[in-house]
């Protein structure tokens, strides 16, 4: 069986107090850890007029994604932009394409 190509979609908020540029600097540390583990293709971070945000990964496969996900949250380097989230805000989703 051929592995489906898989978006990851999550949607949050920030903690309160965090500084919009300082995440920003922090996402973009992770960016560069996230575009090496096996299976990205690319990303998106956007955010709503409403202080919402939405990651936005294309993986090729779900596998890639549920191991990238274990991956950032062993990343000592990608603490501050987790440390960031509102986690009680943050859901994600796999979307297979």
């Amino acid at each position: 069986m051929k592995e489906t190509e898989t978006v990851e979609v999550v949607v949050f908020k920030l903690n309160d107090g965090v500084n919009r540029e300082q995440f920003l600097a922090d996402a973009a540390v992770t960016q560069t850890k996230v575009e090496k583990y096996d299976g990205y293709i690319d990303r998106q971070l956007l955010e709503g007029d409403d202080g919402q945000w939405t990651d936005i990964v294309r993986w090729e496969s779900k596998e890639a994604a549920l191991s990238a996900a274990e991956l950032i949250m062993q990343d000592e380097a990608c603490i501050p932009f987790m440390q960031a989230i509102n986690l009680d805000s943050m859901h994600m989703h796999l979307h297979p394409v």
